[in-house]
């Protein structure tokens, strides 16, 4: 659709943004009685808020509330009224007044744990879970009596206390984060008459407070105290809960130090579990949650969505066969054995080699070498040492290299890398030295191919020359081979994470604001000291208003997500225990969650779950019930069920889809950047999709949208979503060949009043029909933009 005045008319007599979607009659909400003369509580929307004072032309018996910023009325009306007002031009929907329930409640509902309570009534009462995070309200009264161990950071190098002393019923919580995450593992409902419960309400549970920091060092020392007191006998730790992460989209390095942490704790009988991360984008999970010792929750809404805020993995083939790996089989396998690799004794080195040089600006090459600038290169041929005296058949079993570089002046910092097949870009990286800035020497090591040829590089970071010596041991192979895929590039499973209502103390900056900052294609959780825009607060505090729960509060994210899977980990470990007298493997436990998860929805098997990908939601939606009945039958799955096929992902089995993922870019581009109050905005957007799309661009609020002409623009519609205000177009045609993008377009009226307006981002989904299946994940393919206004408030100030 091409931006004009014609397509995009401002409507005569129109005042104040209206919905932009006109139909033919309203939607009635099938609960209500229309042949009842009883008066019945009713929210009617309408195309605007001018429209809703059209009931006032009603005889009301008690009058209506006009909603302050939504197009929406409040009121109570008899059967007759609702066919008068549904019947209305101006009107939308009528519904009914009922009853909402917060989240928590709703994802023991709808992951089966609620069942697994009040039905098979294991409640986690065998089972301890440990939480790192950043603090928690250690007197809330939901958690003092299942809180056993509260301990909060003290630097050690800054004092002689110990790294984690005992804080009792303090509240270390700061934001509230971590008293959220608590409630929604143990909380025992106790300040809401057992409504608010979380997921295994009689686990025993330890908290690790960073105090408001997650700095690496303070989340490895909470798991280094962790296993040494699970290792000396003071803990029983089953589950570790880990809202937290970093290194979005990244490779998995085994040697990582909170992958080695979390290993070690695996080891030790724990089930580490991570949130993906709040990152949305394909490519995006965090790094410490694709281990494959590790449990990752994708965070769904309760209709068993992924939001569109959850971290996602890499689709197939965008990184090559061994960088996009679903197989938790291989990658464990592979990690196990690089941590044996660090076991193994190589023996003594067959041969020696060195070589020396310099390197840097103006640097002269080795003899014989061609003139490099920087860089140097020494050739290895392992079978054939130049200059090293070697048998051929001990030459012939060099398989692995040990090399240090050392240089000087001492305050240069040099990179050393091995190269296999040729020099730099024209080889292949096969290990770089990994000491840091500083370092000196710097090491690397590798398995090698002794028929092949390898090249040794030198890279000064600084522009001063550097001389240098390498020198490269020559090792049998070794016995155990470690090599990629190390990590799984999707997640476990999908729970509930959209505001969901745990635990909150009532001082906790959370309390106040008990929601996170949707917008900008992203869910940031809220912070102590963070002030929200002036619409999204006023959001926020309405809803804390609404569920008038001074313990509770609602908050959403990936951070949310992972402790509702943490206490459905808690409810298997505590079924077995109970059932069998020991407490499973964590493998075992962590295959079920998987094995058991549903590609279709529980209630309706058979929708296929259409939404749902690999890279998005793992194995599908967890599914507690069906779980603990496997633990408590002894028939839990294991490592060897991921070769055969038993255990399916979303998307790549029978039930999933065809691996299809929408995409989109696009630009956005608007007439200027600053505006006078009442001046017409024109702003276009072109979308580049490989699929018929659904288009919408976040608009400030106060800006009027002017009204389209209907029976072209029948596919507009401007509303509200967690906060944010959305112009959207539906059935977006895909260009075709050379065509150019599609084009659509709206205006805006500037605001009176003064000040800085954001704009977007825009994004898009694919357009799904009614009745059919798609992908219905909105993404971004335009930043924001600011503009300013100019408005009457400035204009009319005193000079």
């Amino acid at each position: 659709m091409q931006l004009n005045r014609r397509t995009l008319l401002k409507g005569a007599g129109a005042t104040g943004a209206g919905l932009l979607a006109p139909g033919v009659g309203a939607a009635v909400d099938p609960t209500l009685d229309t042949g009842t003369d009883d008066l019945q509580e009713v929210v009617v929307v309408f195309r605007s808020r001018d429209d809703v004072d059209r009931l006032g032309r009603l005889d009301l018996a008690d009058g209506y509330y006009k909603y302050k910023a939504l197009p929406m009325g409040f009121t109570r009306l008899t059967g007759e009224q609702i066919r008068q007002v549904a019947g209305w031009r101006e009107t939308l929907n009528v519904e009914r007044n009922r009853e909402l329930t917060p989240h928590n409640e709703d994802a023991r509902e709808v992951t089966g744990a609620k069942f697994v309570q009040e039905e098979l009534f294991y409640t986690g009462e065998t089972v301890h879970v440990a939480v790192i995070d950043s603090g928690v309200d250690g007197d809330h009264p939901d958690l003092e009596r299942n809180l056993k161990n509260h301990y909060r950071f003290v630097n050690p190098l800054q004092g002689s206390d110990p790294m984690w002393t005992e804080a009792g019923p303090a509240n270390t919580g700061g934001s509230g984060h971590g008293t959220h995450v608590s409630g929604s593992i143990a909380g025992t409902g106790s300040a809401s008459e057992g409504q608010y419960k979380g997921m295994a309400p009689d686990a025993d549970l330890t908290v690790y407070s960073t105090t408001g920091g997650y700095f690496l060092f303070q989340i490895t020392g909470a798991w280094d105290d962790l296993v040494a007191k699970q290792q000396e006998g003071k803990l029983d730790v089953q589950a570790v809960n880990n809202s937290y992460g970093a290194g979005t989209g990244s490779n998995y390095s085994p040697y990582g130090a909170l992958q080695v942490a979390t290993w070690t704790g695996f080891q030790q009988g724990m089930t580490p579990v991570f949130s993906a991360g709040n990152s949305y984008d394909i490519d995006t999970l965090n790094n410490y949650s694709i281990g494959p010792h590790v449990l990752c929750s994708a965070a769904t809404d309760d209709e068993m969505y992924v939001t569109d805020f959850s971290s996602k993995g890499r689709k197939p083939g965008s990184r090559g066969d061994k960088l996009v790996n679903y197989d938790r089989k291989e990658a464990f396998e592979n990690v196990a054995d690089a941590y044996a690799a660090l076991e193994e004794d190589l023996g003594d080195a067959i041969y020696t080699q060195s070589y020396s040089g310099t390197a840097g600006p103006g640097a002269q090459p080795p003899l014989g070498a061609p003139q490099v600038t920087d860089k140097q290169y020494h050739e290895w041929n392992p079978d054939a040492p130049e200059g090293v005296d070697v048998s051929a058949s001990d030459a012939a079993d060099v398989g692995f290299v040990k090399a240090s570089l050392s240089w000087s002046p001492q305050g240069q910092d040099v990179d050393f890398r091995l190269y296999e097949g040729g020099k730099g870009s024209e080889g292949t990286l096969k290990a770089s030295s990994t000491g840091g800035t500083g370092a000196n020497p710097e090491t690397l090591q590798a398995e090698i191919d002794p028929t092949k040829t390898y090249y040794f590089e030198v890279d000064p970071w600084a522009a001063i020359q550097a001389d240098y010596t390498i020198t490269a041991d020559a090792y049998r192979a070794p016995s155990v081979s470690a090599s990629r895929p190390f990590s799984l590039h999707r997640p476990s499973v999908g729970t509930p994470g959209k505001f969901v209502m745990s635990t909150l103390a009532p001082e906790d900056y959370n309390q106040a604001y008990p929601t996170i900052w949707y917008g900008q294609g992203v869910a940031i959780e809220a912070s102590e000291g963070q002030v929200p825009p002036p619409a999204l607060a006023k959001l926020q505090r309405e809803q804390s208003e609404q569920a008038d729960e001074p313990y509770y509060g609602q908050l959403s994210g990936t951070s949310m997500s992972g402790p509702v899977l943490t206490g459905l980990v808690a409810l298997i470990y505590d079924a077995y225990r109970q059932t069998h007298g020991e407490f499973p493997d964590p493998m075992e436990v962590i295959a079920t969650v998987e094995a058991t998860a549903a590609v279709t929805r529980p209630t309706d098997p058979d929708d296929a779950r259409w939404p749902h990908r690999t890279w998005t939601i793992g194995a599908g939606f967890a599914d507690a019930k069906t779980a603990v009945q496997l633990a408590e039958d002894d028939e839990l799955f294991g490592l060897d069920d991921y070769a055969d096929g038993t255990i399916d992902l979303a998307g790549t089995g029978s039930t999933g889809g065809d691996g299809f993922v929408f995409s989109v870019s696009g630009s956005r581009e608007d007439d200027n950047d600053v505006y006078t109050a009442g001046q017409t905005v024109g702003v276009e957007l072109g979308v580049d999709a490989n699929a018929t799309a659904t288009v919408r661009d976040r608009i400030p609020f106060g800006w009027e949208v002017l009204a389209p002409d209907e029976e072209e623009n029948a596919n507009v519609d401007v509303y509200t979503q967690n906060g944010n205000r959305y112009i959207e177009f539906t059935e977006i045609p895909t260009p075709s060949g050379d065509s150019e993008a599609a084009t659509v377009g709206y205006f805006l009226e500037a605001p009176e009043s003064t000040g800085q307006y954001q704009f977007g981002p825009a994004q898009a989904k694919e357009y799904v029909p009614d009745g059919e299946s798609g992908d219905a994940t909105f993404r971004q393919f335009t930043g924001t933009d600011t503009n300013r206004v100019v408005g009457v408030d400035q204009n009319d100030a005193p000079l």
